[in-house]
């Protein structure tokens, strides 16, 4: 039992040193394309990511736009897409807390500006 206290307390250490990067990241970057992609470059540490998004509520509150970094070959959606505030989106407005998709494509597939990526989507 002494060892799951002392990996508790490093795995601890981790995500508050993960935070300091990312609060430091945010804080030194003058675009929100530059803190997109510091965050990226901190985060691909511990996680492998195709890149890094961030989703803008309009003035209306119905839709999102997306910003992002991304790899070469990420699919091609284009920046200021529109995520509009149905399903899984809807609800982690209102919810305010993260929502599971258990079929991403499908997801996908009711945003006109994302429908056409759906298929190349796994999950």
């Amino acid at each position: 039992m002494p060892n799951d206290a002392a990996e508790a307390t490093v795995a601890t250490g981790r995500r508050y040193r993960a935070l300091l990067d990312v609060s430091s990241a945010i804080a030194e970057q003058p675009t929100v394309k530059a803190v997109l992609h510091s965050l990226r470059g901190i985060l691909s540490n511990t996680s492998r990511l195709r890149g890094t998004e961030l989703y803008v509520l309009d003035e209306n509150g119905d839709s999102l736009h997306i910003e992002f970094d991304r790899d070469a070959d990420a699919p091609p959606i284009k920046t200021g897409a529109k995520v509009l505030r149905i399903g899984a989106a809807a609800r982690v407005l209102e919810e305010q807390k993260p929502v599971f998709v258990q079929d991403v494509s499908q997801e996908m597939s009711n945003h006109p500006d994302l429908a056409p990526f759906a298929r190349e989507t796994v999950g």
